[in-house]
């Protein structure tokens, strides 16, 4: 049944020197979002709750089903999810999800699930509602993570073994095309890739708009489940770039941060805003 809504969903078109950072001088494409979920606003006209993110997009997130904030957060608050609660977002920005690279990043906190699996979802759509390629990283009951990326016709699936993020510890994840490998990261050190190169010419799905949507969809979640820092890229970070964003947070990995440990100062976000 929450398949289905969820897919209902999307046809409707639901609306001191730091370690590490993001090296713009790669940066071919453009930040998604990021939510670091602190604040709420209430929408009257569409009887949402929902959270804005950060600049210079300020997309917003609806808490749908009955999720909330919680002061519990990594740093601050954080997005709190039970049972069949869950976060959706759509952007106009889209990104080449086809054969470009991208990254999905989270903190996250939560017990071993009974049932439900926690995903993160991206997916291009066009205006008329249909779903093409898309990317998922999802937290399976066992604690291990997996990722997900689908391109036509070709699926690209990369799974962890004996891991336990599902401990009710924090943990930071990260899911990432870079390069042509994919890679899954646990606390900043890459767990398992896997090289896979993509004709550039084997499919461009062209979209209107990116949905995102942070959830459950094989049965409801066990327990509380926090998540922190959510942010989704249209680059691929580099091992080292992960090792940054897990170490300095994203607060500052999203603002003046060195090229490489030894280069110069690079603002993230006036490189982004001068792709636009």
């Amino acid at each position: 049944m929450k398949t289905l809504v969820f897919l209902s969903v999307l046809m409707l078109g639901f609306a001191s020197m730091v370690s590490a950072g993001l090296d713009t001088s790669t940066c071919q494409c453009s930040l998604i979002t990021v939510f670091q979920f602190e604040s709420t606003q209430f929408d009257f006209d569409n009887q949402r709750t929902y959270t804005v993110g950060a600049k210079p997009q300020d997309y917003k997130g609806s808490l749908l089903n009955g999720a909330t904030l919680s002061d519990n957060g990594k740093d601050g608050k954080c997005l709190h999810l039970r049972d069949d609660d869950w976060f959706g977002c759509q952007t106009t920005l889209v990104p080449t999800l086809a054969n470009a690279e991208f990254s999905i990043a989270a903190w996250i906190r939560l017990p071993r699930q009974q049932q439900g699996t926690l995903y993160f979802y991206m997916a291009a759509i066009t205006d008329s509602g249909k779903a093409g390629d898309f990317m998922v990283f999802r937290v399976k009951k066992d604690g291990n993570l997996a990722g997900l990326h689908v391109i036509g016709n070709t699926d690209i699936l990369l799974e962890t073994k004996n891991q336990n993020v599902s401990n009710n510890q924090w943990h930071h994840i990260t899911y990432t095309k870079y390069l042509d490998t994919y890679y899954i990261y646990v606390d900043g050190q890459p767990i398992i890739e896997e090289f896979e190169y993509i004709d550039p010419l084997l499919r461009l799905f062209i979209a209107d708009t990116t949905f995102m949507s942070v959830a459950s969809f094989e049965g409801n979640l066990t327990g509380n489940v926090y998540v922190d820092d959510f942010v989704m890229l249209s680059i691929g970070l580099s091992p080292y770039e992960v090792k940054g964003l897990y170490e300095d947070g994203i607060t500052t990995f999203m603002e003046a941060m060195p090229v490489n440990p030894q280069g110069r100062l690079a603002t993230t976000w006036g490189a982004i805003k001068a792709q636009q």
